[in-house]
């Protein structure tokens, strides 16, 4: 029987059949960053060891999710949190060639990519033995993108030089809100160098800063300092809106809340003198 024209069959393209069957869930999400696909705006891949681990038996894992993310204008959080991502600093990303190379990494080409997208909004990478040069290379992404609202670097190993560059690139963005840097080793000239940024102004936009667990900080009034004037923030926020009765008593409610700064505690203890 001779179909017509209307009823012609239609013909299935071998390769793009081959890419989509039998694929590993990590190869799909990545096929499906790499295409640009506009319902993926939330990239999950926490916990597993994409740092070392391969897509296929080539290709690392960790490499094509940066050469993806470099053409990708669409997804809006990464999670990437607990890979070992950080033993990859010292790894050449281009093509499949891994060599050691700090200055051209794999962990560099993430960043630059990070620093170039334009709608990525929150990256995760908690435990991923980022180090001190990790968090340069991040800071270097601060000072460009103008999208990233929060990053979570807890329980890595930046220590003070990690923290200085990234309070340095503070001064210099205008767009992020949240940074957690809980459990990162880092000591005192860090933590006093992040509340000089915030206390100067040099930064306006960043409304909470975690630095808890810091085995390293002898010295807790820069802890307390960074506290007290993450939740001022917010409780000038909140008089704005008219979340606040009375707002002249707010000072002193902080200045009795000491190194414990919760914005709840602050409300509370306002509230309780109106």
């Amino acid at each position: 029987m001779i179909r017509g024209r209307g009823h012609a069959r239609k013909r299935n393209d071998p390769e793009k059949s081959k890419r989509k069957k039998k694929l590993p869930p990590s190869k799909k999400q990545i096929l499906r960053l790499e295409e640009n696909d506009p319902t993926l705006t939330r990239f999950r891949m926490s916990n597993k060891g994409i740092g070392a681990g391969l897509v296929g038996s080539t290709e690392p894992v960790f490499v094509a999710i940066t050469n993806a993310l470099r053409v990708n204008t669409c997804v809006t959080k990464l999670e990437l949190g607990g890979n070992s991502i950080g033993s990859t600093e010292g790894w050449i990303a281009y093509g499949h060639v891994l060599s050691y190379d700090s200055h051209n990494s794999g962990f560099a080409v993430f960043c630059k990519a990070l620093a170039q997208h334009p709608v990525i909004r929150e990256v995760c990478l908690w435990n991923n033995g980022v180090t001190c040069r990790g968090a340069e290379l991040i800071a270097q992404s601060l000072r460009k993108n103008t999208s990233l609202k929060k990053i979570d670097l807890s329980t890595n190993n930046i220590g003070d030089i990690g923290a200085l560059a990234l309070a340095g690139a503070l001064a210099h963005n205008s767009t992020l809100e949240e940074l957690n840097l809980s459990g990162n080793n880092i000591g005192d000239e860090g933590m006093k160098r992040f509340a000089e940024v915030l206390v100067s102004k040099r930064n306006v936009t960043l409304r909470r800063l975690s630095v808890g667990d810091q085995r390293t900080c002898h010295h807790r009034n820069h802890i307390s300092l960074i506290r007290a004037h993450m939740v001022s923030k917010h409780v000038d926020a909140a008089f704005l809106q008219g979340g606040l009765k009375n707002y002249r008593l707010y000072p002193e409610a902080l200045s009795r809340v000491g190194s414990c700064c919760t914005l709840d505690t602050v409300f509370s203890l306002v509230r309780d003198r109106v």
